[in-house]
């Protein structure tokens, strides 16, 4: 085949493939909802298609956590246990001094021991 004739929908970017000579296209999805890509192209009898196929994606949007728990505590108070959406996958928690939790964690316990470290106890 040549010829190739690439279109994808306005919610996406062509970030590679997707030119005359390309049998393939990859897409960044920057808009969620109903997408498309679509291609034409001429076969090796120089005869190219009334109308070009259609692939439909559909573009799920991102989600956007929150966060329950204490927003003041004292200092060296123990037991501050902070939620998240349960259900989801893949959790990494952080505090302001950058220690994450195991991903998978849906609940994040922070014990504050000595001051400026924030040890921690997954829960």
């Amino acid at each position: 085949m040549t010829n190739y004739t690439w279109t994808v929908s306005a919610g996406g970017t062509v970030t590679a493939g997707g030119t005359a000579t390309s049998n393939s296209v990859t897409v960044t999805w920057n808009t969620a909802g109903a997408q498309s890509v679509s291609v034409n192209y001429t076969n090796s009898n120089g005869c190219t298609a009334a109308a070009p196929a259609v692939y439909n994606v559909t573009v799920n949007a991102r989600p956007v956590p929150t966060i329950s728990g204490l927003s003041a505590v004292c200092a060296n108070s123990t037991g501050n246990v902070y939620t998240s959406q349960a259900g989801m996958t893949n959790y990494t928690w952080s505090v302001s001094a950058g220690e994450p939790s195991p991903p998978g964690n849906s609940r994040k316990q922070f014990r504050y021991c000595d001051p400026g470290t924030l040890p921690s106890t997954d829960s």
